[in-house]
């Protein structure tokens, strides 16, 4: 637009020159007359081919404000003459040529009443309080309505308005046209308990039976009772009873139970290869694939199936609490004291799923000892298969070793940094990014790699060296400094103006997750796994370092002050704040 030098072609408001309004690339050219258009229109287009773009004829329209009478016939484009419209529609809304807003009112309604024609399901369900449904409303047919409604100038369609918002309430409630009622009876009104005042659902005879039952009088009807009779006989067809049944049992009220099953009414879906869809097919098991509720859905799932499998007591004692698995999505992990516990789990977990129609893969499934290298574990099957022995397993995205050490995750994390770096050659490489900015760049993209679950590290001197050096190197990288130079760290340090810090940053952020697990008041296991309270006997010979050791360390304080300072919040920032490493700070001992 500004090589076009459209400038002073436009009109003027507040004395300022407007020519074009953007945005993305829905373009909109402004004139006060024909001769000005056909120059910003020529001038556009002889700039947009300099740069390979190209106006689209077909998809260009001309409009005249308040002039109905010029067909706009002779502004052409490309050889080929511009349609001429009275509205046209910009960002969703429909612009009219005599500044109403009548046809976008009118098309905002039309999609409004599609809108609620399309949850049908929900309107119709019984098990849904009229609460709830007037929530979904707002929510999802409202917003329809109000688009772009902040530039309307309202005048008859102010009656519109209020005719489509009487005829959504009387659409939730279910009031037909034909019983004449009057839009003073269709307004939702409530009663105590949810009861709403009005209701065409229900026969005088079933008004009668929820009013004896409930104790109530002068009520249309009670949503909760009803919904527990029409719930159960809907979901067996609609919604996957196996889950249905699990919500229940979990305690789920009746109502959000049906607005769930509402939501995989009639659920169909399409694949897309190669930019071509295939046709549409109805999906009959497992959850919604993007659904934010799914994940939320799936977790209930697997807790219920937990539950039913009875594995209680089984497993090991943290604390004076009874810890048996740890679940994040379909990534769990089964926990026991001794082989035959864990042939329990695995057999009570393996019955209890397949009941649910989830299977355990034999393939996925690894056995792991801690702080017992001997043992093969051989002997431990599922679905007569005998489950792998490892002394590491990835969980979660950290390598976790059976006796406890995190130097292997050390090792992997830093690797990966390292690819991660190496892969941005092209940016350490170009001499026109600032050293500042590529410092910025390297502690955004390349240090959360390295940071990645450290909060749960029990470092020893060997994986301290190790991240030392790793940053050293990524300094190194990013000054494209080769070892035959051999340069001190010192003097890396020096030119970027910085110190070592990375290790710092390991216990600043192990010290904030020490805080959050004391002052966690939802769960009271966190506290004793950092504490490191578990039932039995210590082995021989000298303890190893603890991650609690780690903390008394970073933070100079024992475990007692640590709980003393950790309930004052501005106290403990001041703890962390402080923290760091002693080499991070002077670089001595590593030239």
């Amino acid at each position: 637009m500004r090589e076009a030098d459209i400038d002073g072609m436009g009109i003027s408001i507040g004395g300022r020159n407007l020519t074009n309004l953007r945005y993305a690339d829905d373009t909109a050219l402004i004139a006060d007359n024909v001769t000005s258009m056909k120059r910003i229109l020529n001038r556009v287009d002889i700039a947009g081919r300099k740069a390979s773009l190209k106006l689209n004829a077909k998809k260009t329209k001309v409009r005249h404000i308040n002039d109905t009478n010029n067909p706009a016939n002779d502004i052409k484009e490309d050889n080929s003459k511009l349609e001429y419209v009275q509205c046209f529609k910009y960002l969703g809304s429909v612009k009219e040529n005599n500044g109403s807003c009548s046809k976008d009112v009118r098309t905002r309604i039309g999609i409004a009443k599609q809108k609620t024609i399309e949850l049908n399901n929900i309107w119709k369900d019984r098990g849904i309080l009229t609460t709830l449904k007037m929530a979904i409303l707002k929510c999802l047919v409202w917003p329809v309505v109000l688009y772009g409604c902040e530039a309307w100038t309202l005048k008859q369609e102010q009656n519109r308005i209020h005719a489509i918002e009487m005829w959504l309430h009387g659409r939730l409630l279910r009031v037909s046209w034909k019983e004449k009622r009057n839009n003073d009876k269709c307004d939702i009104g409530y009663y105590g308990d949810g009861c709403i005042k009005s209701c065409s659902d229900h026969c005088a005879g079933k008004n009668n039976s929820c009013n004896h039952i409930n104790g109530t009088c002068d009520l249309g009807c009670v949503p909760g009772y009803q919904g527990t009779l029409c719930t159960q006989a809907k979901l067996s067809t609609v919604f996957n009873t196996t889950i249905c049944f699990k919500l229940q049992k979990m305690g789920f009220p009746t109502h959000l139970i049906s607005l769930i099953s509402n939501l995989y009414t009639n659920q169909s879906a399409t694949i897309r290869w190669n930019g071509e869809h295939s046709g549409h097919f109805h999906i009959n098991k497992g959850v919604r694939q993007g659904c934010i509720l799914s994940p939320h859905l799936f977790s209930i799932y697997t807790e219920q199936v937990m539950r039913e499998a009875d594995i209680d007591g089984i497993g090991i004692s943290i604390g004076g609490r009874n810890l048996t698995n740890l679940r994040y999505a379909d990534d769990t992990a089964l926990i026991a004291d001794n082989v035959t516990s864990m042939k329990r789990i695995l057999n009570r977990v393996d019955i209890a799923g397949r009941k649910a129609s989830l299977k355990l893969n034999a393939k996925k499934t690894k056995v792991m000892y801690i702080n017992d290298t001997n043992n093969t574990a051989n002997d431990i099957k599922v679905d007569n298969s005998k489950l792998e022995y490892v002394q590491c397993f990835k969980y979660l995205g950290s390598l976790k070793e059976n006796n406890g050490s995190c130097s292997k995750d050390v090792r992997t994390i830093i690797d990966m940094a390292k690819q991660k770096t190496i892969e941005s050659n092209n940016i350490w490489k170009d001499m026109g990014i600032p050293t500042t900015l590529k410092m910025a760049i390297l502690k955004r993209l390349v240090w959360p790699v390295v940071l990645y679950g450290c909060e749960a590290w029990t470092l020893k001197q060997e994986e301290q060296n190790r991240i030392h050096a790793t940053e050293m190197w990524l300094y190194r990288r990013l000054l494209r400094v080769s070892w035959k130079e051999k340069r001190t760290n010192d003097s890396i340090l020096k030119e970027l103006g910085v110190t070592r810090k990375l290790l710092s940053e390991i216990h600043k952020r192990r010290l904030r997750y020490t805080d959050h697990a004391i002052r966690n008041t939802k769960t009271d296991l966190m506290k004793p796994v950092l504490q490191g309270k578990f039932a039995g006997k210590k082995g021989k010979g000298r303890p190893p370092t603890t991650l609690i050791d780690n903390i008394e360390k970073s933070s100079g304080l024992s475990l007692h002050q640590i709980s003393q300072r950790s309930r004052d919040r501005n106290k403990w920032r001041a703890v962390v704040m402080s923290a760091g490493d002693p080499i991070d700070e002077h670089g001595d001992g590593y030239k």
